[in-house]
């Protein structure tokens, strides 16, 4: 018997700086984007065409020392999960759907500063006691739809 997949691996690189946040039920939590490139030959012109992909996440963790490294232009790594909360608006039933962090990586860059290089590595960083370039693990927590921690839109603030 098969089991259902509930989430996943992605990484990328940070456009904007974290956003450290106390949801609407008191519990504090980082607002995260991660952007991954990608591209496709475009069939007419024979041009390689890139695009961006851009992900919005929710790291249930305690920490403004994290959410302030977690800087526009660091590469990170996450496996995550989904979670949904509905709710109702204008009469009408609201889905969304949220990627939660259960793991955070960071990632090293060999990108050369200043130069407009494109070549970079996904080697983990090591981690040291006194450096926020750390592993962090959690354990799936309870699901956000269980108590609206999550009302606000983050992103747009």
């Amino acid at each position: 018997m098969a089991e259902d997949i509930n989430g996943g691996f992605f990484s990328g690189y940070i456009p904007r700086d974290a956003r450290f946040v106390t949801g609407g039920s008191g519990k504090p939590f980082i607002g995260l984007t991660i952007g991954a490139d990608a591209g496709y030959k475009d069939r007419e012109s024979g041009e390689w065409v890139k695009r961006n992909h851009w992900v919005d996440f929710i790291y249930r963790i305690d920490s403004e020392k994290l959410a302030a490294a977690l800087v526009e232009g660091r590469r990170v790594r996450v496996r995550y999960h989904l979670e949904s909360s509905t709710k109702e608006v204008d009469g009408q039933k609201r889905t969304t759907i949220y990627h939660v962090i259960d793991e955070l990586d960071f990632l090293r860059s060999n990108k050369p500063e200043g130069d407009g290089a494109e070549k970079q590595t996904n080697t983990r960083q090591r981690a040291t006691s006194t450096s926020t370039s750390t592993r962090s693990r959690r354990p799936a927590p309870a699901s956000a739809a269980d108590d609206g921690e999550f009302e606000e839109d983050i992103w747009n603030q």
